[in-house]
């Protein structure tokens, strides 16, 4: 009798251990906007990318298995978005709520799988935070196994009036940004072992 609850307690350890897998970004991953103006085209690059969630694999492949990432929020920090230039850094961080809103945010609430010419298509559904508000945004992916990691890139235009956003301008106003910008991600997944954070 002991023998059987020990064995049905290791048993339940170990569920529990691989519910709990998580997902991590390589350190290469990249996520940044494009965007125009009436003076000159622009981009704003993410210095850092955050991934919290949790998965019931580890694997690369094995990520692309219909439910197998339980949970997935990617934060992004306002202070960490780069252009090269500072002037239009300050603007973009004031238009964006950052001292208020410090980071961006999408977290998932469902996702699809689905074999594609070069890989496997990924519909995202979820919610995109930013400046306060809150909205569903479907994403379309490509997604590569690539040795031990999962490469997954993609692009979404956004409207940022839609988050109640107003562009930013520069030069007493005489240089306006256009309201959509291009998202675009170039990001490398791989397990981490436990829950990431």
């Amino acid at each position: 009798m002991r023998t059987l609850i020990v064995f049905a307690a290791a048993k339940t350890a170990f569920a529990a251990a691989v519910a709990a897998q998580g997902i991590a970004f390589s350190t290469d991953s990249r996520l940044w906007l494009e965007g125009d103006s009436t003076l000159h085209a622009f981009k704003s690059e993410a210095t850092q990318i955050h991934a919290l969630g949790a998965a019931s694999a580890a694997g690369a492949s094995e990520l692309l298995k219909p439910g197998a990432v339980k949970s997935l929020k990617v934060e992004v920090p306002v202070d960490g978005l780069r252009s090269g230039d500072r002037k239009l850094d300050k603007n973009m961080k004031e238009a964006l709520k950052g001292g208020q809103y410090p980071r961006i945010i999408y977290e998932m609430t469902r996702y699809e799988v689905a074999p594609a010419p070069q890989g496997h298509g990924i519909t995202v559904q979820g919610f995109l935070s930013v400046a306060g508000s809150s909205r569903p945004v479907t994403l379309e992916a490509v997604a590569l196994v690539q040795g031990s990691r999962l490469r997954v890139t993609g692009s979404e235009p956004v409207k940022m009036t839609d988050h109640g956003i107003k562009p930013p301008k520069m030069m007493l106003g005489s240089i306006k940004t256009k309201d959509e910008v291009i998202v675009r991600w170039d990001l490398f997944l791989e397990g981490a072992g436990k829950e990431s954070q």
